[in-house]
């Protein structure tokens, strides 16, 4: 797994986890960033790829609204709700690629999502990420 690979996975679960906590203390996961940063484990991880897992995670929580109204816009079917906590955060953070980092190629951004949820959600979660996000690439595209 490369450096970049093996961020993402950390950041997916960085959002996951700090998404669950949040719930549970009854805060927005933009509102906990501080705690769940500072709960994050980041013993043995490079300085390089700790800063990119600090980017996604912070560039997530930075558009977390715009990319969750993308979500809802773009999906058929599903309300976001819906979507396993796990997902819902692949997808955001695939998003926040696709949408405000143009140094990374759509593709890769697509296909580490996909990989993503076909280690952490199902079969089906997986399609629909990709089905998802080819539809926000293609208007993005128009």
């Amino acid at each position: 797994m490369n450096l970049r690979s093996y961020a993402r996975d950390k950041a997916i679960k960085l959002l996951y986890q700090g998404e669950i906590w949040a719930i549970s203390e009854n805060k927005s996961l933009v509102d906990s960033r501080t705690e769940i940063w500072h709960n994050f484990n980041a013993q043995r991880i490079k300085p390089e790829t700790l800063g990119f897992i600090r980017e996604l995670f912070n560039g997530v929580l930075d558009r977390l609204a715009e990319l969750d109204s993308c979500i809802l816009d773009h999906s058929v079917g599903w309300k976001l709700d819906r979507l396993s906590h796990i997902t819902r955060n692949i997808l955001r953070l695939a998003l926040w690629e696709i949408l405000y980092r143009e140094d990374i190629p759509v593709v890769v951004s697509i296909n580490e999502a996909i990989e993503l949820a076909k280690k952490y959600s199902d079969q089906k979660e997986a399609g629909y990420v990709n089905a998802l996000l080819e539809r926000v690439v293609n208007e993005k595209n128009k």
